[in-house]
């Protein structure tokens, strides 16, 4: 009971970081006029302050990602499988250019500035960590049917959910940073652009 009530508050805490990432990424994309409707998605409430927009949208997702264990478990099972391989793959997204950028002799070193340094230990240690991501990540993909279809009967879009969730949020992205997110600049909407005048003066 207490390894079950200690696993229970470990999972709120995951959860209520991974919702405050999302709704601060989407406000933030928002604010800097990255989405479509950023003036309505990145308004904030007179009174709390917060983005009632993203609150709303990333709160309705997860009860409708929990809902779908009531009507089909084997659906949540591999929606939390690919959920586990998108933190791998966010990541590899670090350590994988990081270490791209030791081979090639451009990361600074620490005479260049104050960065943390690893010293000779800090490819290694970069080429492990990317080993390892990319080796979970993949396993974790991997097309089984004890993870994929593990209950009920047996559906190929589950079993080869990893691949198409994951190649369908790639495509989707690529589509939309080509076509949108590149011909638009990078500015701060009206309603959150801070006037130099309204800055307190020293």
């Amino acid at each position: 009971n207490v390894f079950l009530i200690d696993a229970a508050i470990a999972i709120t805490v995951c959860c209520l970081a991974v919702h405050t990432s999302c709704i601060r990424m989407m406000f933030a994309m928002a604010r800097d006029n990255r989405l479509p409707f950023g003036p309505q998605v990145a308004r904030v409430s007179g009174r709390g302050k917060v983005p009632i927009v993203p609150a709303l949208v990333v709160g309705i997702l997860a009860i409708a990602l929990l809902a779908i264990n009531i009507g089909n478990q084997s659906a949540f099972l591999a929606l939390s499988s690919v959920a586990i391989i998108m933190f791998y793959l966010a990541y590899l997204c670090v350590t994988g250019p990081l270490l791209l950028r030791r081979l090639r002799g451009t990361w600074p070193t620490p005479e260049h500035g104050t960065y943390f340094s690893l010293g000779r230990w800090g490819v290694l240690v970069n080429a492990f960590a990317v080993t390892y991501g990319a080796i979970v990540a993949f396993n974790i993909a991997w097309p089984r049917n004890d993870v994929y279809n593990a209950i009920g009967a047996h559906h190929w879009y589950f079993q080869w959910a990893a691949y198409l969730f994951i190649g369908g949020v790639c495509l989707i992205g690529a589509i939309y940073y080509f076509t949108v997110y590149r011909r638009k600049p990078i500015e701060v909407i009206a309603e959150h652009s801070a006037m130099i005048e309204d800055l307190p003066q020293p």
